[in-house]
């Protein structure tokens, strides 16, 4: 319900109500169903890991276009990384081959890099 008023409000009621749903327990279910066929032992946690993973390359391709600051934590970065190492597909549309990332890449770039993103 972020129609609101109170948008802020909204965005930080509903996001106590998830992070509620973020227990142990819960990231060992199973995935959502629709991908059940394709991966039927991917877990929630492992799915949300997957969307961290997608939304951080994606997050490079919107803000790089638009002058954006991307920093991102580092445990983030990590977690993420994880997840891609963990199996996601690895071509174009999804995420290309690893490269080398500068001598000088931050983490985030370096991340990117991983992930096939070039400057």
């Amino acid at each position: 319900m972020l129609l609101t008023d109170e948008p802020l409000t909204a965005w930080l009621t509903a996001r106590e109500d998830v992070d509620a749903l973020l227990t142990p327990t819960n990231m060992r279910r199973p995935g959502p169903a629709f991908l059940r066929k394709d991966y039927p032992d991917l877990t929630l946690g492992q799915f949300l890991d997957n969307l961290t993973a997608d939304l951080l390359a994606h997050s490079w391709d919107i803000g790089s276009m638009i002058g954006a600051d991307l920093s991102v934590e580092p445990a983030a970065l990590n977690r993420a990384r994880r997840a891609i190492e963990k199996g996601l597909p690895r071509r174009p549309g999804w995420f290309d081959e690893a490269h080398e990332p500068a001598d000088d890449a931050t983490p985030f770039e370096r991340f990117l890099a991983f992930t096939g993103r070039r400057r």
